[in-house]
């Protein structure tokens, strides 16, 4: 329950209020919020008796501008005795000090921290305390940054489901060493340069891993994401998003997906530039030879750039969209109303206001941003 509905609307108007507000668990949400919100918070709820009530928090500095700052010389964290779900976003120079923090959140489940501008010495000191016995009850973990992570005082960890927005192919094998009862991992994948992949014996070391999400790979070979995937087969749930024109070989997908007997669900999502029409052509053809029985694709292509294509399995398995009133379909029959269920976001690009009119039905977007050729091209 929003805690400035319960308590500014409910309190001292009745015992019996009183009684069922004193018990109940509050969530605070400090993200785009009025001065007059915020104030009411620190003032009535962050600095009084509901502090040890508070179940979820979120703090933000980006619609809040040094909201972090403030709050953290107003009240007193330690004594959020309750809390189980935190999400930070755009700390900036708070950071340190929240990382340091979040040991005194003995019940904290749930961890979300984004962060544009990020330090090397705050990756180090994040990763040495997320991901460590020094938070046992963190289960959740979700670090939206660009940094690469740092696993050099990491020690064993409790955590089932993580994210990581960038980290290098070595490092997420060395992750494994740290985190064995992790279950969902969405990543976003780099390399170096003959950096180590013997992916060896991970089974072992991630028994409960059952889903794989590889929400970004940049600069990463095929052929590391098959040799990783080969010595997971208790795989369930897997997820690719690619640009390179390796991961458009659907005769090696097919053979990867060979050695994972329990995969249940495939989401794959290509977007292959500078390509030639022959080039299109056979890469479509293996996928329909290979994919259309169990993992049907969409073909979308570009009419004013032939050389685009953007290959996805059913449903579209990202929350955006990039669709363009230049594209079209040239499989249409395999689309149902479920291909983009889950789509919420869409971003349109348009030459003119006559070709707002699309194809394609989002059933579940609340967000549309539209860009003029000349505006994205830029």
């Amino acid at each position: 329950m929003i805690a400035t509905d319960i308590v500014r609307g409910l309190l001292n108007l009745n015992a019996r209020l009183n009684s069922i507000i004193n018990d109940a668990n509050l969530n605070v949400h400090l993200e785009d919020v009025s001065k007059c919100d915020f104030d009411y918070n620190c003032e009535n709820i962050l600095t009084t008796q509901f502090q040890q009530q508070v179940h979820y928090l979120q703090l933000s500095n980006e619609d809040t501008c040094k909201g972090i700052n403030l709050l953290l010389t107003k009240c007193n964290f330690e004594q959020f005795h309750n809390l189980k779900c935190l999400t930070v976003i755009e700390p900036n120079d708070s950071l340190d000090a929240i990382i340091t923090l979040l040991p005194t959140f003995k019940q904290l489940k749930f961890l979300k921290l984004k962060e544009t501008v990020h330090r090397s010495r705050d990756t180090l000191h994040l990763f040495s305390i997320v991901l460590s016995d020094k938070m046992p009850s963190l289960k959740n973990c979700m670090l939206l940054f660009n940094e690469l992570i740092d696993l050099s005082q990491s020690s064993l960890s409790n955590i089932e489901y993580l994210t990581l927005e960038n980290c290098h192919f070595h490092d997420l094998l060395q992750l494994f060493n740290y985190t064995p009862k992790i279950k969902a991992l969405t990543v976003g994948l780099t390399c170096l340069e003959h950096e180590n992949r013997d992916c060896t014996n991970l089974f072992s070391k991630v028994p409960n891993l059952i889903n794989i999400n590889f929400c970004r790979t940049i600069g990463i070979y095929f052929e590391y994401i098959e040799e990783l995937l080969k010595n997971l087969p208790q795989l369930k749930e897997l997820s690719c998003t690619a640009y390179k024109l390796d991961f458009s070989n659907a005769e090696c997908w097919y053979n990867v997906l060979k050695t994972l007997p329990l995969l249940e669900k495939f989401h794959l999502n290509l977007m292959l530039t500078n390509i030639t029409r022959v080039v299109k052509e056979d890469i479509i053809s293996k996928f329909d030879y290979y994919f259309i029985d169990k993992w049907p694709m969409i073909y979308e292509h570009h009419t004013i750039n032939e050389n685009i294509l953007h290959i996805y399995t059913i449903p579209y398995p990202s929350s955006g969209f990039p669709a363009s009133s230049y594209s079209y379909i040239s499989n249409i029959k395999n689309r149902t109303n479920k291909t983009y269920q889950n789509v919420e976001h869409v971003n349109l690009v348009i030459k003119n206001t006559s070709q707002l009119t699309l194809s394609s039905h989002y059933p579940n977007v609340y967000s549309l941003r539209i860009d003029s050729e000349e505006e994205w091209g830029e």
